[in-house]
C-alpha cells in the first residue's frame, strides 16, 4: 500500500484540509476520494498526490484527470 495525501479545497481552491490515506493503488485514491469529497460536503474540490505527483482533482463535481 502507498500513502497518498488528499488535500480539501474550499470555494477558492484553496487547501482547507488535508488527509493522509493509504491505498493499493490509484484507483483505489481516486475512489476513496471521491468518496471522503461527499462525506464533507464543506469542502468544494478535492486533490490527491502521491509523493510529488498529482494522481486526481476533483472540483465541484467536475473531474480533471491527467
Amino acid at each position: 500500500m502507498d500513502v497518498y495525501r488528499f488535500y480539501l479545497l474550499d470555494s477558492r481552491n484553496s487547501i482547507a484540509g488535508v488527509e493522509v490515506i493509504y491505498c493499493g493503488s490509484d484507483i483505489e485514491a481516486r475512489r476513496s476520494a471521491d468518496t471522503l469529497l461527499v462525506q464533507k460536503p464543506e469542502f468544494h474540490g478535492i486533490e490527491v498526490w502521491q509523493t510529488e505527483r498529482r494522481v486526481y482533482v476533483n472540483i465541484v463535481g467536475v473531474e480533471v484527470t491527467e
